[in-house]
């Protein structure tokens, strides 16, 4: 048996349908559409990405502090006031736990540069191998660290501001928070830049 539709009933399916295919999005996602993604917001994806990896590497190397710890988290933002990037590897100790010594928060922090940073060492080794040149300054790597995160894939520009990429690393800081269970504020702090080696070490409430 053949069923037949009337014109006005092909017609109304067609309103119908025609209707929710071709719906215009809301004011709330036309915004979203039109707010463009920019390589400062690529460059941070990037950093965050690097550090949870990074994060993810120093696991066994300092389990008493991040196995042990209830919980950790990695963080990268952009800190208005201080006006720099911080890039932050923050952990909860568990019940009765105690705080790490000074020299141990200071070897995390270091580690989490090293981490951080270790692409560009070995890309120095190369170097070395093919030119004798001397190992770059920690300073050198960051920039060049920073040069990748923050870039276009597969094209540079030629007109991307000179040292652009070496005073960007110079905004860049990384911090290890330690937390104790029953306090909301990091009850430890170990600070250092990326660019850099000299470590500062705040304990307490503040």
């Amino acid at each position: 048996m053949r069923y037949f539709c009337s014109f006005s009933e092909v017609l109304l399916c067609l309103i119908v349908f025609s209707s929710g295919a071709w719906a215009e999005p809301s004011a709330d996602v036309k915004w979203l559409m039109n707010d463009p993604v920019t390589i400062f917001d690529l460059g941070m994806k990037r950093a965050d990405e690097a550090l949870r990896e990074a994060v993810n590497d120093l696991m066994a190397a300092h389990d008493d502090i991040l196995e042990t710890s209830s919980s950790h988290f990695a963080s990268v933002q952009y800190a208005y006031g201080q006006k720099a990037i911080e890039l932050t590897l923050g952990a909860f100790l568990g019940e009765g736990a105690n705080l790490p010594t000074a020299e141990r928060c200071q070897k995390l922090v270091n580690d989490l540069q090293d981490r951080l940073l270790a692409a560009e060492s070995v890309t120095d080794q190369r170097r070395q191998r093919l030119s004798q040149e001397p190992p770059r300054t920690s300073e050198a790597r960051a920039a060049s660290l920073v040069a990748r995160w923050f870039s276009h894939q597969g094209f540079e520009r030629t007109d991307r501001p000179a040292g652009l990429d070496a005073r960007i690393a110079g905004l860049m800081q990384l911090n290890v928070q330690i937390f104790l269970l029953s306090d909301s504020r990091p009850s430890m702090v170990c600070s250092m830049p990326l660019a850099g080696d000299i470590v500062t070490i705040t304990t307490g409430k503040h």
